[in-house]
C-alpha cells in the first residue's frame, strides 16, 4: 500500500501532473497558482493526510487508502478533503469520514480520458493497483481443484444443507462470514451451525449454553474446507470489488428450479437487480459463482442476462475469477449488455423470447 502511495506521489511531482490530478478532484481552479506538494513521512504529529497541497494560506489534503483500516485520527472531522479508496470500500468509508470519497478506479478512468496525454507511468501504476485490489483477501485456490474435488465439495455441501433442513423445516439457512452454515429452529430456540475447518464440525447454540460442539455428527476433509473457503472468497470479491458492496455477511439459501442449490444476495445497480450467487448444483460444467441480472417490467421480475464461472474445469483460476469481477464492475457501471459480451470463461445466456 505504501509503495502504491509513493508511486502516485512520484508521478504527481512530474511536470503538469499535479494540476491534472487536482482537476480530477474538482480543484482545477488552482492551475494558475503556485501549488506546493507535501508527502507524509511519519505520524509523529499525530497523523495527517498522505498528500497536502498548499496554496498561499489554503490547504487541500488527500488521504490514500487501499486495504488498511481507518485510524481514529482519519475518522475525525476535517482530517482530509478527499479520501481515495478502492471502489469496493467506498460505501463503508463514506459512512465514517467527513471528506469526499472517490475511487481509485474513477481516478484512473478520468486521468486516462480524452484531453490528457498518455502516460506510461500512469498506465503502469493503474496495472499495479488493479493487481493489488483484485487479490485482496482472496483465499488461495487449491493446487489441483480437479473434477473429483469439485464434485465431492458439491455433494458434501448438499448433504450438510439437507441435514440442517431436516432438523428444522422453517427459518432461514445462511452461509456465514466464516464460510460455515447456520440455521435457527424458531420452535426450539436452537441454532445449528457447521464451521468448516474446526476440529468439531457441528455446533449448537442456545442463550443458556452458548456454542457447544456436537462431535458425533462428523467432519470435513481439509481439501474440501480449503475449496469451500476459496469459493466463498471469490463470491465475496465479486460483490465487494466488482459491485462496490462489502458483503462478508450472510448469504441466504434457496432452491432454484434451474440452478439447484444456491446461496445469493442481490443489489440494485442502475435500475437492475444484480445477484451474486454461489452454487452447489449439479452441472456438466464447473460453475461455482454466478451473476444474474433482472429488472421489473409491469410489476413482474424479468430475467435479463446471466453468467456462471468457470465454464470448464481446466479454466485458469486467475483468468475466470478476474473475468467475474470485471463483469460485476461493468454491471455496477450500468452497462448490462457490455458486461456479458465476449466472456471466455463463463456459461452465459440472455433473455428468452
Amino acid at each position: 500500500e505504501r509503495f502504491l502511495e509513493n508511486a502516485l506521489i512520484d508521478w504527481l511531482e512530474q511536470g503538469e501532473n499535479r494540476w491534472r490530478f487536482l482537476a480530477v478532484l474538482g480543484r482545477g481552479d488552482l492551475h494558475d497558482s503556485a501549488v506546493v506538494l507535501e508527502r507524509q513521512f511519519s505520524d509523529e504529529d499525530g497523523g495527517r493526510a498522505d498528500i497536502r497541497f498548499f496554496v498561499d494560506d489554503e490547504q487541500f489534503s488527500v488521504e490514500l487508502k487501499l486495504w488498511a483500516q481507518l485510524t481514529r485520527a482519519q475518522r475525525s472531522e476535517d482530517y482530509a478533503d478527499v479520501f481515495l479508496v478502492p471502489r469496493g470500500r467506498m460505501g463503508d468509508i463514506s459512512r465514517e469520514v467527513s471528506g469526499v470519497v472517490m475511487s481509485w478506479e474513477d481516478l484512473f478512468l478520468v486521468l486516462d480520458g480524452d484531453g490528457y496525454p498518455e502516460s506510461n507511468e500512469l498506465n503502469r501504476l493503474r496495472t499495479f493497483y488493479e493487481g493489488l485490489a483484485f487479490g485482496a483477501n482472496l483465499v488461495e485456490w487449491p493446487d489441483d481443484p480437479d473434477g473429483r474435488l469439485l464434485d465431492e465439495f458439491r455433494s458434501t455441501g448438499r448433504a450438510l444443507v439437507t441435514e440442517l433442513l431436516d432438523d428444522c423445516h422453517s427459518g432461514r439457512l445462511d452461509w456465514t462470514a466464516d464460510d460455515g452454515f447456520e440455521l435457527r429452529n424458531p420452535s426450539t430456540g436452537i441454532t445449528t451451525g457447521v464451521v468448516p475447518g474446526d476440529d468439531e464440525l457441528w455446533w449448537e447454540f442456545t442463550e443458556e449454553t452458548g456454542w457447544i460442539p456436537v462431535p458425533e455428527r462428523g467432519s470435513l476433509s481439509p481439501h474440501l474446507t480449503r475449496l469451500a473457503q476459496a469459493f466463498s472468497a471469490v463470491w465475496t470479491n465479486v460483490a465487494k470489488i466488482g459491485l462496490g458492496e462489502y458483503s462478508r455477511g450472510w448469504r441466504e439459501f434457496r432452491l432454484d428450479d434451474d440452478e439447484g442449490w444456491v446461496f445469493g444476495r442481490w443489489w440494485w445497480r442502475g435500475g437492475y437487480a444484480v445477484e451474486v450467487m454461489l452454487t452447489f448444483g449439479d452441472h456438466d460444467d464447473s460453475r461455482v459463482v454466478g451473476i444474474v441480472v433482472w429488472d421489473k417490467h409491469d410489476g413482474d421480475w424479468r430475467f435479463i442476462r446471466e453468467a456462471w464461472w468457470p465454464k470448464a474445469r481446466d479454466s485458469a483460476f486467475d483468468e475466470w475469477s478476474e473475468e467475474a469481477v470485471r463483469t460485476a464492475k461493468t454491471c455496477a457501471d450500468g452497462d448490462i449488455d457490455g458486461a456479458f459480451d465476449d466472456l471466455r470463461h463463463a456459461v452465459a445466456s440472455g433473455p428468452t423470447e
